[in-house]
């Protein structure tokens, strides 16, 4: 289930509707999947249904122009969609997710823009190119929102230094700022990645001391947090570009700014030579101004501050230099100025080299016959960099599987058979083969949900995730299985298109919540189901010897996929 998508409660009409709308390419899974499962004659649908395909040029779109059943081909506006026009909602919605992919499809086939002509009339073969440097007075920064854009991202020995000062807080208040290096943002509402968290706490950390905490963060789900809390690193803790993690630090800003002076004068003018160690300020003060400076290295990030070196960050597995768009300043600190330099002149050729591979990661066609298991994945029609990594990794095992499929839906859609129906996000990486040996294990001809369940949860009746006591009236919600990743089986999905149809259920705003009431009505009216609890579809994260691994960044499928053709299901966690 993934929280941090869902609009807050009381945030005015048009984030209300949004969970709602976001669950169209969710009910239009089901109903492709499912429309044709009990046909005699296997697919019986209207022509212009069809299985969801992504809104990209990606391999989707390209196997599917000379398929025969109702395919989208390259004009976009050859969709009908005149057989959805009809009363139900799920039909009205549908008509408006065509007609919104048809529009991103058609901005997809468009050619790019040709670069200006060079000076001479003739074209410029040379690519754009980013200025090396760039820099914002602090008032320049905050009419920029607290945000320095990065033209080509980072590279290595790229470096950005920033003067201020933290400012100073009430006394029971929490002081504290953050420098962060941010991705671009995914264009569906959830915040940009951080690849770089940097946030000293002056006053007011849990552990009474004035820490530093550095982290990474993806999909709204941090990772394992690097504090330093005021000692030094363990002489047998790995080291970044030979630098350690953590300095030490310790004692108060004025007492050991006086011993400082006092051992300077001692050894410059008294002439004597004090080789005593001593500890360090903290090196942040209310009021007082600091020069950071955060360089990248082989193996990480590194921060000074005043030019003494504070922390060092280790890169972690999917989170890329050349992703960064932005370096923000926040919270109680005011900017003076922020300078970058040392940047990439070109842009990452990430995209390209993706597009280079759509041969080589083209899906195969639908099948005719029914197949065993359908995946369908949720994206956003921005995911473009999520969907090549899935189809780069664990997607690699469905194409080369005779009795498995997966389609991306975004928008469009297309229909096929299957036994059974799983759905699971783009962030997702699904261990296919240990998928479907665990789907074997169950009867044939049983009904089941099967996932990670979740028994007697509580709707939140306040916060940014609240439910209204008219949205659900009760104290718990019916068991249902985390969004990531679950499987039903065909006679599930099928009850649901049907009573969706006649209008019988409802869209409740969080996807898998809505799963599990729609099979708590297949128990209620038709048969008994068995619920396959499962902790191996990962709801966060992941954890060795899983079926699915959730908020996997693109650079984590890769790393996934990597231990899984070694034979080693293992995870890919930041260190």
């Amino acid at each position: 289930m993934r929280r941090p998508r869902r609009a807050a409660a009381g945030c005015g009409c048009g984030r209300r509707l949004r969970p709602l709308l976001m669950l169209l390419p969710f009910a239009a899974l089901l109903s492709v999947a499912t429309f044709s499962l009990h046909s005699p004659v296997g697919l019986v649908v209207p022509a212009a249904v069809t299985v969801a395909t992504s809104t990209d040029t990606d391999t989707d779109t390209a196997s599917s122009h000379h398929h025969h059943h109702g395919l989208v081909g390259d004009a976009v506006s050859g969709i009908d969609i005149r057989a959805l026009n009809a009363t139900p909602p799920l039909h009205a919605a549908a008509v408006r997710a065509f007609r919104s992919g048809g529009r991103l499809l058609r901005e997809a086939f468009l050619p790019g823009a040709a670069p200006p002509p060079a000076v001479g009339g003739g074209p410029d073969p040379s690519p754009p190119r980013c200025p090396p440097f760039v820099a914002l007075s602090g008032a320049e920064l905050r009419g920029a929102g607290d945000a320095l854009a990065l033209p080509c991202g980072l590279g290595l020995g790229s470096h950005v230094t920033v003067v201020g000062s933290p400012r100073r807080v009430a006394a029971n208040a929490v002081a504290q700022f953050a420098v962060e290096v941010r991705g671009g943002g995914d264009g569906d509402g959830d915040e940009a990645a951080r690849i770089l968290h940097f946030n000293p706490r002056l006053r007011g950390d849990w552990s009474g001391r004035p820490v530093i905490e550095q982290n990474t963060r993806f999909r709204g789900q941090w990772g394992p947090a690097l504090r330093c809390e005021g000692w030094r690193s363990r002489p047998d803790e790995e080291t970044v570009d030979g630098l350690v993690k953590c300095e030490q630090w310790g004692g108060n800003y004025g007492s050991k700014l006086n011993e400082l002076k006092k051992m300077w004068f001692l050894n410059r003018v008294a002439g004597q030579r004090n080789r005593g160690s001593m500890d360090w300020p903290y090196p942040f003060v209310e009021d007082e101004l600091f020069v950071l400076t955060l360089s990248t290295g082989l193996e990480g990030y590194h921060v000074q501050v005043d030019g003494r070196h504070v922390a060092s960050f280790p890169y972690r597995v999917g989170y890329s230099l050349e992703d960064a768009a932005i370096l923000s300043v926040n919270g109680d600190v005011d900017i003076q100025s922020i300078v970058a330099g040392s940047l990439p002149m070109a842009y990452p050729r990430n995209a390209q080299r993706n597009l280079e591979l759509l041969t080589e990661l083209k899906a195969p066609p639908l099948p005719e016959e029914p197949i065993e298991l359908f995946i369908g994945i949720l994206s956003a029609g921005s995911h473009f960099t999520e969907r090549m990594a899935v189809r780069r990794s664990w997607m690699s095992s469905v194409r080369n599987s005779s009795g498995a499929m997966a389609r991306f839906f975004v928008a469009l859609t297309r229909v096929v058979s299957a036994k059974y129906i799983m759905k699971c996000d783009d962030d997702t990486f699904v261990r296919l083969d240990s998928v479907m040996a665990d789907v074997r294990k169950i009867p044939y001809g049983k009904s089941f949900y099967l996932g990670n369940i979740n028994y007697y949860h509580r709707p939140l009746r306040e916060g940014k995730w609240a439910v209204s006591f008219e949205e659900w009236p009760r104290e718990a919600y019916p068991p249902y299985a985390n969004g990531p990743g679950y499987i039903v089986s065909s006679d599930i999905a099928n009850f649901v298109v049907s009573e969706m149809e006649k209008g019988r259920l409802n869209l409740f705003k969080m996807e898998d919540v809505s799963m599990g009431m729609w099979v708590g009505q297949f128990v209620d009216t038709v048969k008994a189901v068995d619920y396959i609890h499962s902790l191996r579809f990962c709801q966060f994260g992941c954890v060795d010897d899983y079926l699915t691994a959730h908020y996997q960044s693109p650079g984590q499928m890769a790393c996934l996929w990597d231990k899984l053709a070694q034979g080693r299901p293992q995870c890919c966690n930041p260190r």
